[in-house]
């Protein structure tokens, strides 16, 4: 697997009973992008090598150390939103014959994200992400490694489920980056017309380039897309 490339799935190399993967949503429409298009390289997932052993473990690894497992990291690229909804990490992750699921990994930010939010999914499709039953679904992060766990046992369905999903999304809060944004939640239930007044703007003008523009979500599992109106995007 090549460093520096946008992928869009990473196969396991052994498993005990079903393979498991990990797929990638990007943000921008048309991703993977070519070499020399305007979005080659951006918001995508890649493999680089600055990995961890924080995580590792031999004994799922035929016993290898971490100085000759030959490991390898993956980033996930900037922007993290644009017209094809949100950077998504999703861990396919079938857990038939396990029980006491607990999932692991290490992540750090590199100067693009702040958080990390985690829901998961229990269904084969991708309609229905749930929270219920976890700890905590956002995860701040630092500039040096991290080892996050999230703990599954107590979780009904989980368990010798062939459909088991986690989903991981970025939160950039701005900090003189590519993205910051404020998220307003609106119940419309029983509401059949709803009618929203938006004004963007600064405060403070400075030397950055600024496109504030509204996004919008149903539910808050939902992808962020664009709004627009007479083709052009609300700002």
């Amino acid at each position: 697997m090549p460093n520096d490339t946008p992928l869009e799935t990473i196969e396991d190399s052994f498993h005990a009973i079903r393979p498991a993967k990990i797929s990638f949503h990007s943000a921008l429409d048309g991703y993977p992008f070519h070499p020399g298009h305007a979005n080659w390289r951006k918001a995508s997932m890649e493999r680089r090598n600055r990995p961890t052993d924080i995580n590792y473990r031999p004994e799922g690894n035929n016993g290898t150390a971490y100085g000759a497992s030959d490991m390898r990291g993956l980033q996930v690229r900037q922007p993290f939103t644009g017209d094809n909804g949100e950077n998504t990490l999703f861990f396919h992750l079938p857990t038939c014959g396990f029980k006491d699921i607990v999932f692991r990994f290490a992540a750090r930010d590199e100067g693009a994200a702040d958080f990390l939010l985690v829901d998961y999914s229990l269904e084969d499709n991708d309609d229905q992400w749930l929270t219920i039953g976890l700890a905590s679904t956002s995860l701040e992060l630092s500039t040096n490694y991290k080892l996050f766990e999230i703990d599954f046992s107590a979780i009904e369905g989980v368990e010798n489920n062939p459909d088991f999903k986690i989903r991981i999304r970025f939160v950039n809060t701005g900090r003189g980056r590519d993205l910051g944004g404020a998220l307003v939640a609106i119940n419309t239930t029983g509401v059949e017309n709803v009618g929203i007044q938006w004004i963007g703007g600064t405060l403070i003008r400075n030397e950055r380039i600024y496109a504030i523009r509204l996004q919008y979500r149903v539910r808050k599992e939902g992808f962020l897309m664009w709004c627009i109106m007479g083709g052009y995007h609300i700002t």
